[in-house]
């Protein structure tokens, strides 16, 4: 199998994997109008440990939960238009995360579950329940991040660092949306996967673009652009 074709494979198997995990929650929680005991029993084992608001466990996981916040997403983005000079992956990248808060907001009005009682959250919003948008948000983003670490370097111990840190802040920030009673468990882990799924289709798009060459060279990449007329011409 050559590496094109690995790369292909991996992405489909992560694709399936994900969107099978969002469905199946889905059904289950469509099925139950939202009433869960896993979601109640988890929530409450939470609720019990996590000590009282504005000790160091609402300040630890109000730091976390910023990895799924929208301005978090859109330093991303800026550091990676400057890093590639607006070439495929920043395009595909803006492209995404359109996609994937689109199908969380479409995804959102068709379920309309209500949030964990208001007197259990730590921070306000009014939106509904499921999926929840931070994890959805961090498991496009970060699972991007990854994406494209694997991409561009070759150094093994690069690649697995980034994996495990991107891994470990996913499932920081889905845990920090239970810990902030915003969510319940089925919440975030749809929303990771449904990241994930959105983030499979981009990296689909991605190796399209890599097979008809397609904005390789960034489009503020002037150097690089001249280099490559001076060879079209020669």
């Amino acid at each position: 199998m050559n590496k094109k074709k690995k790369e292909l494979f991996i992405i489909t198997i992560i694709a399936l994997i994900f969107l099978a995990i969002f469905v199946a929650i889905s059904v289950i929680v469509y099925n139950n109008a939202g009433d869960l005991s896993i979601d109640n029993k988890v929530r409450d084992y939470i609720y019990d440990i996590r000590g009282e608001k504005y000790g160091f466990l609402y300040y630890l996981f109000r730091i976390l939960t910023e990895f799924g916040y929208l301005y978090f997403v859109i330093g991303v983005g800026v550091i990676g238009l400057i890093i590639t000079k607006v070439d495929r992956y920043s395009l595909l990248f803006i492209f995404g995360y359109v996609l994937s808060c689109t199908l969380n907001v479409v995804i959102k009005m068709i379920f309309n579950r209500d949030r964990p009682m208001e007197i259990n959250q730590w921070v306000v919003d009014k939106e509904s329940s499921f999926p929840s948008g931070h994890s959805n948000s961090a498991g496009f983003v970060l699972s991007f991040i990854i994406y494209y670490v694997f991409k561009r370097f070759n150094k093994k111990s690069v690649k697995y660092s980034c994996l495990g840190v991107g891994v470990l802040l996913i499932l920081a920030v889905m845990l920090s949306r239970l810990v902030l009673g915003m969510h319940y468990l089925t919440d975030v882990i749809a929303g990771a996967s449904l990241g994930v799924v959105a983030f499979a289709i981009t990296a689909y798009i991605c190796v399209i673009f890599e097979r008809y060459d397609i904005a390789s060279v960034g489009l503020l990449d002037f150097k690089g652009r001249k280099n490559e007329e001076d060879s079209i011409n020669s």
